[in-house]
């Protein structure tokens, strides 16, 4: 019997054409149709001849071909069904859905260690999306069940300059932006197939860099700044320690005033690395907080921060 088509994956362009690929089954050859409403067969049923043509006019049949574009994908929902014929037989492949929303564009992701930043360009109409992510691969859709998910409105964004994901986990995340756009009368969300609408980060373990902060009992504005490591660090990042006046911690390196640089240095298990800052000069309560200088040191290493009780100064 023919072998299905269960790995059909689409690619929007930027000028709106939709690539279709596939591997192509051993034998056989994989003719596309696109319907209007949801096939009702699971992958690998045999098809009648008139369950073929009730899909409608094919859009390709090539025995060897694993690519097709699609000059003008259908307004609305669609759904692509790949059909692969051997003779008189045909069984039905993985259809996959397809919603003509365009997609955010331009996706980006900083590591700013307690938090993800994202930033993205909105397709002009959009004022809402779904932002998605999974550890093991990329979300399929905005209700993937294995995805963690945050709504986003246009508002809350330019407010923000962009969307956090806060206290990430350390580990992989494999992020997607789904764009929401009304469609008879039902908000539906965008495929999530063009180029520039995924991202990632924290794909590789990283190691901790540990720091802790304690007063002198007489010299209360004089902190003795400790750093450590339960691995080897060759070549630790060079960090800043960052003073802002008031209570709240600084958010990062340019957020308050750098009263200390720590050059990089060697860190070996279980040998802490001290030293002394003096900052009986610094005026009023404030709080200081440990940053890498490069923001790129965050995709290798984790600093793991003291308590918040640690970093306050009154």
């Amino acid at each position: 019997p023919p072998k299905p088509v269960r790995d059909l994956l689409l690619t929007a362009g930027a000028d709106n054409r939709l690539t279709l690929s596939w591997t192509p089954p051993p034998g056989g050859a994989v003719t596309m149709y696109r319907s209007l409403r949801a096939p009702r067969w699971p992958v690998g049923t045999s098809l009648s001849t008139s369950e073929v043509a009730a899909l409608g006019a094919p859009l390709c049949a090539h025995a060897s071909a694993a690519s097709w574009t699609d000059p003008a994908p259908a307004p609305g929902v669609s759904y692509y069904v790949p059909v692969t014929v051997v003779g008189e037989a045909a069984v039905a492949g993985q259809a996959v859905e397809y919603v003509a929303i365009p997609d955010v564009t331009g996706l980006e992701v900083e590591d700013f260690q307690a938090y993800l930043q994202l930033r993205w360009a909105w397709p002009e109409s959009c004022r809402q999306v779904v932002v998605a992510w999974r550890p093991d691969a990329t979300p399929v859709s905005a209700d993937d069940p294995l995805a963690q998910r945050l709504s986003c409105t246009r508002g809350e964004y330019d407010a923000l300059g962009g969307l956090r994901i806060d206290q990430p986990v350390d580990g992989p995340h494999r992020i997607k932006v789904f764009a929401a756009a009304p469609l008879d009368g039902v908000t539906r969300y965008s495929s999530g197939v063009g180029i520039g609408c995924t991202a990632e980060a924290r794909l590789h373990r990283r190691s901790v860099i540990r720091y802790r902060l304690a007063r002198g009992w007489f010299r209360r504005r004089v902190l003795t700044l400790t750093l450590e490591s339960d691995t080897h660090v060759g070549a630790a990042p060079e960090c800043v320690l960052v003073a802002k006046r008031g209570l709240d911690r600084p958010l990062d390196a340019e957020d308050g005033t750098v009263v200390e640089t720590i050059p990089s240095l060697t860190l070996y298990p279980r040998q802490p690395h001290t030293l002394r800052v003096d900052l009986s000069g610094f005026m009023g309560p404030f709080c200081v907080r440990l940053f890498f200088r490069d923001r790129a040191g965050y995709d290798t290493y984790r600093l793991e921060e003291p308590r918040t009780s640690e970093m306050k100064v009154s």
